[in-house]
């Protein structure tokens, strides 16, 4: 049986000198109790006191190693890794927008908008201005996939203090080989960002060997076919993501821009009400039928953009420009762009 490490170097395409690094950390490990689940714990709790932590950034192997941090999808791959090499027996499951403290606050941020602004006035956050991840509070403000660890029976949080799991829109219990297509996912993605539409491709494709069904990684290769032009290959992946039937936020999400219904977009937000994106692709519906509705759910967007860690407001006002100009005047929103890119880079906020 391949061991999970190797798995995990894999997805990496890490080197030699990472294997030998990771080698050294399992060897430091200490005995770890015989009940799975505490082996789990113990594990995470050493990591912690040998000094690793977390960085939303980090989720290759190389990365987490080097850095000694690591992301919600890094960390729990690290420490399953850790637990395979002793033999310790557990499952990775894959939770769609986890329960937690950010997302209790982020219904706090959305009800504070609600009672502070007026509906008719409401507040377009100018692109200049935005939050960083390093001094936001934790907004997401959009639905991630997150990894857990199952052992023993119960699950736990890898990336938090308490390790409680208080579950997601969805979950599903996946195998370690499956939970390291992610790791070429993102790889997919980040490369898409910088251009490179077929390293994009090759990654998305090795990720759908480790799982043929990861529903969110079909989407992304169609997002990759449609970058690079090829609509009949994006049609018929987009068809097989369809095919999924999924009923969480992102999913409902995602198939809008495969059906352009906008009942689509209301099964996420009554599912994910404080889905920023989600709420901004709503008001761009409405912006004929319902300008003002239109308007307050585009400030509230905007707001939530430039609090998240997730979401750029740069990509807010690019994707919808044109309707934010038919709303708020198109010198207004042509100014506030030119200002941002005069800038070249957005003021943090702290």
């Amino acid at each position: 049986m391949v061991k999970a490490v190797d798995l995990y170097l894999e997805a990496s395409d890490a080197s030699e000198n990472t294997r030998a690094e990771f080698d050294e950390l399992a060897r430091a490990l200490p005995t770890l109790p015989s009940d799975p689940h505490d082996a789990l714990v113990e594990t995470s709790s050493w990591l912690k006191k040998e000094g690793f932590g977390y960085d939303f950034k980090n989720f290759t192997v190389q990365d987490v190693l080097e850095k000694r941090a690591g992301n919600c999808l890094g960390t729990p791959l690290l420490i399953g890794a850790l637990l395979d090499s002793r033999g310790v027996t557990f499952t990775p499951r894959v939770l769609v927008n986890p329960r937690d403290i950010i997302s209790t606050e982020e219904r706090k941020f959305v009800e504070r908008y609600h009672q502070d602004i007026r509906y008719d006035q409401p507040n377009l956050v100018d692109p200049s201005v935005e939050t960083s991840f390093e001094d936001s509070l934790g907004y997401r403000f959009v639905p991630l996939e997150h990894l857990v660890l199952v052992a023993g029976g119960r699950a736990f949080e890898t990336t938090s203090e308490s390790g409680e799991v208080k579950g997601g829109e969805s979950e599903k219990d996946i195998t370690y080989d499956q939970a390291v297509s992610f790791v070429l996912k993102d790889r997919a993605i980040e490369e898409l960002k910088t251009g490179d539409v077929e390293e994009a491709r090759k990654l998305a494709i090795r990720g759908l060997v480790h799982w043929p069904r990861n529903r969110e990684l079909h989407y992304t290769r169609a997002t990759i076919e449609a970058d690079s032009g090829d609509s009949a290959a994006a049609h018929r992946l987009l068809e097989a993501y369809n095919g999924f039937e999924g009923n969480d936020s992102l999913f409902h999400y995602n198939a809008f821009f495969i059906n352009r219904e906008p009942a689509s977009l209301d099964k996420a937000l009554k599912i994910y009400p404080e889905f920023a994106p989600a709420l901004a692709e709503k008001a761009a519906t409405i912006v004929e039928s319902d300008p003002r509705e239109a308007k307050f759910l585009f400030g509230l967007a905007s707001n939530m953009y430039s609090q998240s860690g997730m979401l750029s407001l740069r990509d807010f006002y690019a994707a919808h420009s044109r309707a934010l100009g038919k709303l708020f005047g198109s010198q207004t929103i042509n100014t506030r762009l030119r200002s941002y890119l005069k800038a070249g880079q957005p003021q943090k906020v702290k």
